[in-house]
């Protein structure tokens, strides 16, 4: 039966009653046999810092509670005192020891006074357990205010078990090797210690460091606090996991190192912290997270996998400076920008859930990888790639700005969506800026010497401004007015639209730099084509079977193979010349040539062949027209004889319409020496270019003896006639 003692005597008041014994108290033989439960009911002190031993191991009770206060004092000289249940010969510095097979209780304050020296030591080593606070754990505070730290060792299979608050702010190790260690309530405590195969788990914590050595897993359930100005340290050095469920709120940031590949750290709750920053080979992962910087300097994988806030007035930091990929799969909050550098090539960094960020920076030599970004800045300066593989979203007033500043190539895989523009700039000629989804933006400005290349365009204008090259492989769709294709007069790289133009409110085309093509190698369907006037070529087909539905103006120079399938007008100042860099035909329904505009033929002995013109069904030739002959590669015996070539065919009444003015270019030109160029439109449905060779010198003798005799036969026969 349960049964409650209590001291009458100095020599065993081992109730303490306010007395102060002189030598230990042995409660060793006091005990009847078969008590199943002793209560102290008064408090138990022991200023003294003398040993309380209850029971001798041998007839020690199976219950031992202490409904009271227990305050016990160490002492210089008096060290291996304390609160013994059993035998107590098994621990060293103890404050309490349990080596019996009994379920013990406490459910008073325990406190270890403030003295110097000694070792504060909680200690469970057998099969029974200690409980702190079973019946009260608002009043069950285990308090050290000593300068040591406070030692809870579990060598038993016994649990031990804090239902209520642990103080210690010197400290807190757990050596939990055998049984489980519980810590229900708050501890608070500079730094905790793990080490051990069993369990140990917190509700709650206060404190500026938790690491964990041993085997045994580690698990924080509830809030975990750190109010230190330095950062909150979680450390794993071997392969006991550690899981925290519930939140963590460090103002002064977060450094997680986790030393082994076996057992991760995990945050399945929110992480509040100014930076977090993680090392080591293990992985490690979080739910969710506000912070301003998130570092990864180890070989372990971190997986943030719910969502990242960032409420600064500075941009989220995103560093990867070792091995160790950096995978987000929660969205990212992030007003003021996010940045992010990946300075290792093994391993990337990836967000696979939606980023809002007003900027989106990417350096380093590693990856990155994007799913979708609503953002109004997207920039890579660094080596490695960046990768967007959903929709790019900018809904500011200003327009998408993506930015490639080194060798690191842009690829974005998803759609583009900004109303406000897009403005692209390729500063490095190593790897492109490629865009292999539709882009729909008001306009889509070019610039820098690397490539850009597009799938497909919404939009209704797009320029070059820059030395590389634009390529647009898909359709180019606009349906606001017309559709402005510009590159500018600094721009020496070309553009070229492979994939069709649908432009229903027309097309007007100026290449302002004699360095680079405006080519058209697809079908252009607009009512109108207008090409402004510029020292560049706009090609109007590559090859024969692009198609231009409507009528074409232009005070430019213009060249291509495609067919048009309205009236092609060449104003003054412009230039057409039929064929692709070479010799070709070009299919026009009609063609207006008018006065100070310059028609441009090409004949070729080299790949044999001359340019033509066909499907005429209308022709005009204003006066003041220039025709310019560019010949070559022929030898001078070419020219001795008389030629033509039908430059223009169709079925056009021609009116007798030529050119006024023919001017020779080329290596094979012939000189006036060997003969003359005409323009010759005598015949139906065509213009003829005709050669009149001049005779060589031996001809020309033929020919005069050839007169002298028919005169001298003419003389005779007249003078026969008169005879």
């Amino acid at each position: 039966m349960a049964q409650s003692w209590q001291g009458d005597s100095e020599t065993n008041a081992f109730l303490g009653l306010g007395y102060y014994w002189s030598d230990p108290l042995n409660w060793n033989n006091g005990l009847p046999a078969n008590t199943n439960a002793v209560t102290f009911g008064i408090p138990v002190n022991n200023p003294a810092g003398l040993n309380i031993l209850i029971g001798n191991g041998n007839e020690v009770a199976n219950s031992i509670t202490f409904n009271a206060a227990v305050n016990y004092a160490f002492t210089n000289g008096n060290t291996n005192n304390g609160i013994t249940i059993g035998n107590g010969a098994a621990n060293s510095n103890p404050f309490i020891t349990n080596s019996s097979t009994g379920s013990h209780t406490i459910n008073v304050p325990m406190t270890f006074l403030s003295t110097a020296g000694g070792t504060r030591t909680i200690t469970n080593s057998s099969t029974g357990s200690i409980t702190f606070g079973a019946t009260n754990p608002a009043n069950s505070i285990v308090t050290n205010n000593g300068t040591s730290v406070l030692n809870v060792v579990n060598s038993g299979s016994g649990a031990t078990t804090f239902q209520g608050a642990v103080i210690t702010p010197s400290g807190l190790t757990v050596n939990g090797s055998n049984g489980n260690v519980f810590f229900n309530g708050a501890v608070t405590a500079n730094s905790i210690n793990i080490l051990g195969d069993g369990a140990k788990s917190f509700v709650v914590a206060n404190t500026g460091a938790i690491s964990n050595s041993g085997a045994g897993q580690v698990d924080v359930t509830g809030t975990l606090t750190n109010s230190a100005a330095a950062p909150l340290l979680i450390t794993k050095s071997s392969t006991g996991a550690i899981g925290f469920t519930g939140v963590v709120n460090s103002a002064s940031g977060l450094t997680v190192d986790n030393q082994n590949t076996t057992g991760g750290v995990s945050f399945t709750n929110t992480v509040t912290a100014n930076s977090i920053i993680n090392t080591g080979v293990g992985a490690k992962s979080f739910a969710a997270a506000n912070t301003s910087s998130i570092s990864n300097s180890g070989t372990g994988q971190v997986d943030v996998t719910g969502t990242v806030t960032n409420g600064t007035a500075n941009p989220l930091l995103v560093t990867k400076s070792n091995t160790g990929a950096m995978n987000f799969t929660g969205a990212i909050n992030s007003t003021n920008g996010l940045a992010v550098d990946n300075q290792n090539a093994t391993g990337g960094v990836s967000f696979t859930n939606t980023v809002t960020a007003n900027t989106i920076t990417n350096t380093g030599v590693g990856a990155k990888s994007y799913v979708a970004a609503n953002t109004s800045s997207i920039s890579n300066s660094g080596t490695g790639s960046v990768d967007v593989t959903g929709t790019v979203t900018n809904g500011t007033a200003n327009p998408l700005t993506i930015t490639k500043a080194n060798t690191g190539v842009m690829s974005f895989t998803g759609a583009v969506n900004s109303t406000s523009g897009v403005v692209v700039d390729n500063q490095n000629a190593t790897g492109g800026v490629s865009f292999t989804n539709a882009v729909t933006a008001s306009s889509i400005s070019n610039d820098g010497v690397g490539v850009k290349s597009y799938a497909a365009l919404n939009t209704s204008a797009v320029s070059n401004l820059g030395a590389g090259q634009v390529n647009v492989a898909g359709a180019v769709t606009n349906t606001v007015g017309a559709l402005n294709i510009t590159k500018a007069v600094g721009s020496t790289g070309g553009m070229v639209f492979t994939g069709g133009i649908n432009s229903a409110n027309g097309v007007s085309v100026s290449n302002l730099n004699e360095a680079g093509l405006v080519e058209f190698n697809s079908s252009v369907t607009a009512n109108t084509v207008t090409v402004g006037a510029g020292a560049g070529t706009v090609r109007l087909g590559s090859s024969a079977g692009n198609t231009f539905s409507g009528a074409v103006t232009s005070s430019g120079n213009i060249d291509g193979v495609g067919s048009i399938g309205g009236l092609l007008t060449v104003q003054s100042g412009g230039s057409y010349a039929p064929g692709v860099a070479g010799i070709g035909t070009q299919s026009v329904n009609g063609l207006a040539m008018n006065t100070g505009s310059t028609f441009v033929w090409q004949l070729n002995g080299t790949v044999p062949g001359f340019d033509t013109v066909t499907g005429l069904t209308s022709l005009s030739i204003g006066s003041g027209v220039t025709s310019r002959l560019d010949i070559n590669g022929f030898d001078s015996s070419f020219w001795n004889q008389n030629r033509n070539w039908d430059v223009f065919t169709g079925t056009f009444n021609n009116g007798g319409s030529v050119f006024d003015t023919i001017s020779l270019v080329g290596d094979s030109a012939p000189n006036a020496s060997l003969g003359s160029f005409a323009w010759d439109s005598s015949s139906a449905n065509v213009v003829r270019l005709n050669f009149t060779a001049v005779p060589e010198p031996s001809s020309m003798a033929l020919l005069g003896l050839a007169g002298l005799i028919g005169g001298v036969y003419a003389r005779r026969r007249a003078k026969k006639n008169q005879a």
